[in-house]
């Protein structure tokens, strides 16, 4: 099997669930050094998460187990980029976990658009291919129409480059409601292969790589690191503690006081952040409010 191959056939491979041992634990190792030196460093994310997606590209690549793999990474063309986007896979979609989209739209956006007069920025982090950013793009043009910009990054390229391609299937919304195919899509726009995503949205949201554990607290697109809304889903939850606590005091600090962090579902800031959940929202839903003091 070449790499990239079938992965429904494993027999005689690597079992993504089979308890770690020592020697996959060194190959999880050598492998993410080899990726650091390639400008992806996942060091500080949790082993286990890695480890078993390590496992699932070694058996898709039909390795027997991960240190062969991992041996074998250096004379693999593009095994490396392959490796790498599957390490940093995202789960996806549009307006995915709807009673979170639904609050921003019916109580955090409204509260947003009216205490500040400028232009709405929002900063999608850790973006993926896409979706997020253009499902809050869609929500900003209706609380505040032509008035918002939305920097959307991710550390893969590769997915990047597919988000700014907005080159959706054109029943990716099929599954959401009635409101957010009408903000989403042009108006009358008729059953298409690809998704018809309004020009005011494609306008305004830009796509930049930035790794939130890198050297900058913001990427050079951002100018002013000073968002209304930060959107950070799913992002911090393969990270330890102590690098968990970095990368939201980095988000925080690009938040506007008074402004809104949206987490995942099984992220929670530490104790000590400068953050109150969003007054009259259920603590669910992880929408939260920078103090102003």
């Amino acid at each position: 099997m070449t790499p990239g191959g079938d992965p429904g056939s494993m027999a005689g491979m690597v079992d993504p669930a089979s308890p770690p041992c020592a020697s996959d634990l060194q190959a999880l190792d050598d492998a993410l050094r080899l990726l650091a030196g390639a400008g992806v460093d996942l060091r500080d994310y949790r082993r286990d998460a890695l480890l078993r997606r390590a496992r699932q590209r070694a058996a898709a690549a039909g390795h027997a187990d991960l240190g062969a793999y991992v041996q074998a990474l250096g004379g693999a063309p593009g095994e490396l980029e392959r490796l790498a986007s599957a390490l940093l896979l995202h789960v996806t979609g549009f307006f995915r976990d709807r009673p979170v989209f639904e609050a921003l739209r019916t109580t955090v956006l409204p509260s947003l658009a009216r205490g500040a007069a400028r232009t709405l920025r929002c900063w999608s982090i850790g973006v993926a291919t896409g979706e997020e950013a253009w499902s809050i793009a869609a929500l900003l043009e209706e609380a505040r129409p032509g008035r918002w910009d939305v920097l959307a990054t991710d550390r893969d390229p590769a997915s990047l480059a597919a988000a700014a391609a907005a080159a959706y299937p054109g029943d990716a919304l099929d599954a959401a409601p009635a409101w957010a195919r009408e903000a989403a899509l042009e108006p009358g726009a008729l059953r298409a292969a690809a998704l018809p995503l309004r020009a005011a949205l494609r306008a305004r949201v830009r796509f930049a790589r930035h790794d939130l554990l890198g050297p900058r607290l913001a990427p050079a697109e951002a100018v002013l690191a000073s968002f209304d809304l930060v959107l950070c889903r799913n992002v911090i939850v393969y990270l330890d503690d102590r690098m968990r606590a970095l990368a939201l005091e980095r988000a925080l600090a690009a938040l506007e006081p008074g402004g809104a962090l949206v987490l995942g579902a099984a992220e929670s800031p530490p104790p000590s952040a400068a953050v109150e959940p969003w007054p009259g929202l259920p603590a669910t839903l992880r929408i939260f409010r920078r103090r102003t003091a």
